[in-house]
């Protein structure tokens, strides 16, 4: 069953996403809430109100480094089997 979070505990996760382009999953873990939740909440925010910029870009600069972690470990490993054969 799903539990209720409240509105005070929503804005404050919603206010350090968009303020202080806090990492989703991170604060879906501090908090204990689902990251489905906390997008929902993002998305209803939004068209709420006009699109925060900054927020883009917070989520473009994470997606990036998201990326760039994900290349990096392919080229390990793609370097740890030419060393193997």
């Amino acid at each position: 069953m799903a539990r209720r979070i409240s509105k005070e505990i929503k804005e404050e996760i919603l206010k350090r996403i968009k303020d202080e382009g806090a990492n989703v999953a991170q604060l879906c873990e501090e908090y204990a809430v689902s990251s489905t939740a906390v997008y929902k909440w993002l998305e209803k925010n939004t068209q709420d109100s006009s699109i925060n910029p900054q927020l883009e870009i917070n989520r473009l600069k994470r997606e990036v480094q998201d990326l760039r972690a994900i290349v990096g470990q392919l080229v390990y490993d793609k370097e740890k089997q030419k060393k193997q054969k």
